[in-house]
């Protein structure tokens, strides 16, 4: 099965053990065999603190989804509401989720079960009697 792709987003000056204390908060939310953290054409977006907005405006592309999942830590909630509104404006679909919520889990058990379903589903024809 294929992983979810997730970029972790902080202000550029971020230090690294904010990317290290963010993995193991996240470890709950996301099972190891469903994600692998990236750098390039993210479908999660996890803000860990405000500042982030430029680096995720820069990850996302025109015709996607994205899962924007924030917490109320450092400024995360603030940033992830501006990305969530320039992607509204921009015709771009998304859904802001909070981290600590148990809607956060089921969404991106959703999400990793829509994109490997909608892989099986490539090169095969269906059709209606």
């Amino acid at each position: 099965m294929e992983k979810l792709r997730v970029k972790l987003l902080a202000f550029p000056a971020a230090d690294i053990k904010v990317f290290t204390k963010a993995k193991r908060r996240l470890q709950k939310l996301f099972r190891q065999d469903m994600v692998e953290f990236v750098d390039k054409d993210p479908e999660v977006l996890v803000f860990l603190t405000g500042g982030s907005e430029r680096i995720a405006l820069q990850s996302v592309q025109e015709f996607g989804f994205y899962l924007l999942i924030a917490s109320n830590i450092d400024n995360s909630w603030a940033a992830a509401t501006e990305v969530k509104a320039w992607m509204n404006q921009n015709n771009i679909a998304s859904m802001l989720v909070d981290q600590n919520s148990g809607m956060a889990i089921e969404l991106v058990d959703h999400l990793h079960k829509v994109k490997n379903g909608i892989k099986r589903l490539k090169g095969k024809r269906f059709g209606l009697v």
